[in-house]
């Protein structure tokens, strides 16, 4: 059993069921090994949880250069990525998981939070400046700003403690930010644009 394996087995493991709540006797009795080996290899359980996280936030990064990659229009891409993010972390499992995450093993949390944040953040500029360039976002708020508002409101919605009782309605409120704050960004032709994409996605 390699190292690598143990760390994929593990990120799931603590998704699907919590990082409070996996301990590392599941995690050894899951892949049949020692907990003994468990804490040779990653030292204790903040060790295991680290690298699984930085294994998901890899997972993630893979999903904007995915999209990068399929030269689509910003709009086009924008929706992409958002798709991809809520099947990534739409689930209320998931949502449980960074719950336990942040409020049990806080200084990981605040780190791991801080580097994904930076990362979408840029991402996101790349793809608002893409579509003012393009004529498809509006070029009169900075794509800094935009894309901090857009992070910070829906991080709020997806983890404080009212979304995790509440999953449905999180979900809601996150997609009426979205594509309320999409709408506000775009041009008239950025608009068109949206509606025929919007189109597309209700005929599936």
């Amino acid at each position: 059993m390699t190292k690598e394996l143990i760390v994929q087995h593990a990120a799931k493991t603590f998704l699907s069921n919590g990082y409070k709540t996996v301990t590392m006797d599941d995690v050894a009795s899951d892949l049949g090994v020692s907990k003994k080996t468990l804490y040779e290899i990653f030292g204790n359980k903040e060790g295991l949880i680290r690298l699984s996280i930085e294994f998901q936030f890899q997972e993630l990064r893979t999903v904007f250069e995915e999209a990068f990659n399929l030269n689509l229009d910003a709009i086009s891409e924008m929706h992409f990525i958002m798709d991809k993010i809520r099947t990534m972390i739409g689930t209320p499992q998931h949502k449980n998981a960074v719950y336990q995450l942040q409020k049990y093993y806080a200084k990981i949390y605040r780190k791991v939070y801080v580097e994904q944040v930076v990362f979408i953040q840029n991402a996101l500029e790349a793809n608002i400046e893409k579509g003012q360039e393009n004529g498809l976002y509006r070029k009169d708020v900075k794509a800094s700003d935009l894309a901090e508002i857009l992070i910070q409101v829906q991080s709020f919605l997806r983890s404080n403690e009212k979304s995790i009782n509440d999953t449905e309605k999180m979900e809601y409120l996150s997609n009426v930010h979205f594509n309320l704050m999409l709408i506000g960004m775009v041009t008239p032709a950025g608009l068109e644009k949206l509606t025929q994409l919007e189109t597309k996605t209700n005929e599936k």
